[in-house]
């Protein structure tokens, strides 16, 4: 019984880790200039990369200048309506880039999760002893928050072809922005600060590595099936007549799928869970 108890604990342990959005393998100080190589914060066993180089107004500018635009939805003019009503999505992240650098040093940030779905089937005993233990994974998640300085995302890549909509507006001094992303897919191997999401709203990242944090469990994720795909992945925030992101809320769901994961010689043939990821700073907005 004892046996089957760490296993069921570790196998939870594992679909709390891949969903939780926490990246524990990435090292984000490997992109540090040794200029910020102060500014990766630890959280727990997570680092956090609050480095980031938005492209500026300059560079882009001359980009355009030297490359007729297209059309208007994928280029940055060189000079920007005072009325963001008028923003191209280009423009839109554009801005929301520059103010997420000039914010990053200034602002605290907030991480929660919570536990939507959790089900694993043709899996024997296992399956029963997580299905009676799911409300305190439940809370565990729910009460475990993280709290780290700077802008989530590796928004320095962040680009208008990430962002499904992009909209900006004022409301008195401030101006809003809302985006939502393109929906991102990973596997097993990934990065927490790529793709259409990880560009704006860190992902999970490299999952392998989680079979480290089980040193007395043989977990074989080689030969398994992983995916992970971030849905509903939102933006909003609120900028500052000097450009610093005051409020914002940034959140997705993780829709894990696992099949064919080996814990100790014991086949877990197929689970599932769904992990809503918010990020806040200032309360949220």
């Amino acid at each position: 019984m004892k046996k089957y108890i760490a296993l069921l604990l570790s196998v939870s342990l594992v679909l709390v880790l891949v969903g939780c959005g926490k990246d524990i393998n990435d090292n984000p100080t490997e992109n540090l200039t040794e200029e910020n190589s102060d500014r990766a914060v630890n959280s727990g066993d997570v680092e956090i990369d609050l480095t980031a180089e938005p492209i500026s107004q300059e560079d882009l500018s001359r980009e355009t200048e030297t490359k007729k635009p297209e059309n208007k939805e994928t280029t940055t003019n060189k000079s920007i309506s005072d009325n963001p009503d008028e923003w191209t999505k280009a423009q839109v992240v554009e801005y929301y880039k520059s103010s997420a650098k000039k914010s990053n040093s200034v602002i605290r940030s907030s991480q929660k999760m919570v536990l939507h779905k959790l089900q694993v089937k043709d899996s024997g005993l296992m399956g029963g002893f997580i299905n009676m233990v799911e409300p305190v994974i439940d809370t565990v998640i729910q009460n475990n928050e993280i709290t780290f300085e700077g802008v989530t995302g590796g928004y320095n890549k962040l680009q208008a072809s990430d962002a499904k909509t992009a909209k900006a507006y004022r409301e008195g001094k401030y101006i809003i922005i809302e985006m939502t992303m393109v929906e991102q897919t990973d596997g097993i191997y990934g990065n927490a600060n790529e793709g259409t999401v990880g560009h704006a709203i860190s992902v999970v990242g490299n999952i392998s590595v989680v079979t480290e944090q089980f040193p007395a469990f043989n977990i074989d994720f080689e030969n398994s099936d992983i995916k992970i795909n971030y849905t509903k992945p939102t933006v909003r925030v609120k900028i500052n007549e000097n450009g610093i992101i005051e409020k914002g809320t940034w959140s997705h769901y993780s829709k894990v799928d696992i099949k064919n994961l080996m814990i100790n010689n014991m086949k877990i043939s197929s689970a599932n869970a769904e992990i809503e990821y918010v990020i806040k700073t200032g309360g949220g907005f």
